[in-house]
């Protein structure tokens, strides 16, 4: 390569602060430094996506933008980035910056979950609880509870419990032995 070129090269990665460091930047960015956010989302960093998608969600440092927040979080968790994964069936679930959307929701929470994150393994149990995109059932819905509480949910033993004390002494058995298999399933996945 002509040195000329590298060196125009050198200097547009210096304007655009490409050149700093990539430590430096996580540095800056934790401390809610939002042009530091930004370069890492832009440079492909799923942990700096979401951080961004969620400066966006609630206008903190940024003008909130829904659009915006929808567009970081689903860049996180196209990446497998679980709390991305999270927030984006919470913004279909609710249909902020995108039109409401059960199904969607139910997707993006089951790839955070099946990464073992207990606030979407909890939601999967209030869904089977109530039967909201995705058909009722009780059994699941205390073995998700169940997971949730293992994994440090604050809500998910009380939930179980109220479920589970509805329970013939045969569907305690079968949610038990359910909720053993999911915890493998989910925690094999970390």
């Amino acid at each position: 390569m002509p040195v000329k070129y590298l060196v125009v090269i050198l200097s547009v990665t210096a304007c655009c602060g490409c050149g700093e460091s990539r430590k430096a930047l996580q540095k800056r960015a934790s401390a809610g430094d939002v042009s530091a956010t930004e370069t890492l989302a832009k440079r492909g960093i799923a942990s700096s996506q979401y951080q961004l998608g969620t400066m966006y969600a609630r206008g903190n440092g940024v003008p909130e933008d829904q659009a915006a927040a929808i567009k970081w979080y689903r860049l996180a968790a196209e990446q497998g980035n679980p709390d991305g994964q999270r927030m984006l069936a919470e913004m279909y679930a609710n249909g902020r910056g995108v039109k409401q959307d059960d199904a969607e929701a139910v997707k993006w929470w089951q790839m955070s979950a099946a990464q073992g994150d207990p606030d979407s393994i909890y939601k999967l149990g209030l869904l089977f609880n109530t039967g909201v995109g995705m058909p009722r059932d009780y059994i699941e819905a205390y073995a998700y509870f169940s997971v949730a509480s293992t994994l440090g949910h604050p809500n998910a033993a009380n939930a179980r419990d109220l479920r589970g004390n509805r329970f013939t002494p045969e569907q305690k058995s079968q949610a038990k032995k359910r909720s053993a298999a999911l915890l493998r399933e989910f925690v094999g996945q970390r």
